[in-house]
């Protein structure tokens, strides 16, 4: 006896392997995009360690070491030698020093973007720069930001933290000596 078609049951199992199928495709989207998210903001936070490591760097070169405020801190003052043709000095002799600079995280909220401590910034009068987003919170060495001293120079700890959206937590740390090279 010839058969014309399919019975209910052949049906029935074609459509839920296709369901299967489409299921399994449909979580490997979904983990692709998520992946995707989590590579987005683990380069974010590194990009921003590394760029406020680069202007806290360029910034302390350029202090005048006396000037530095008490070490080990989580915000650091200090002025750097005015700028200008040759090496300017005072009536003493000295290097002419800017007013003071202030890295600290942006308790106030100095640039009024609304995120406060989880910024680090540059305050130099009333020029606010942020350095760098994604400040990890806390207090002293486990916070975002960490200054320690030596002889002739400040070591930095730097580290931003950020979580996806399944609360896998990335994590940026830059530590850097670095020496002032003015006196």
């Amino acid at each position: 006896m010839g058969r014309k078609g399919f019975t209910l049951i052949e049906l029935l199992v074609v459509v839920t392997l296709i369901t299967a199928a489409l299921g399994m495709i449909w979580q490997v989207w979904l983990n692709a995009g998520h992946t995707q998210a989590v590579l987005g903001k683990k380069i974010t936070v590194t990009q921003s360690t590394a760029h406020g490591m680069a202007r806290i760097r360029h910034e302390l070169r350029g202090a005048a070491r006396h000037s530095l405020s008490p070490l080990p801190a989580a915000e650091l003052r200090f002025r750097v030698v005015a700028e200008g043709a040759g090496w300017p000095l005072d009536e003493q002799g000295q290097p002419r020093l800017s007013e003071e600079h202030h890295i600290t995280p942006d308790w106030d909220d100095r640039n009024q973007d609304g995120l406060r401590a989880r910024q680090l910034v540059l305050i130099a009068g009333d020029d606010v720069e942020v350095l760098t987003n994604h400040l990890a919170e806390g207090d002293g060495e486990s916070g975002g930001v960490w200054f320690d001293g030596g002889e002739d120079t400040v070591l930095v700890h730097l580290r931003a933290r950020e979580s996806s959206r399944r609360g896998i937590v990335l994590e940026s740390v830059a530590i850097e000596t670095i020496a002032p090279r003015n006196p």
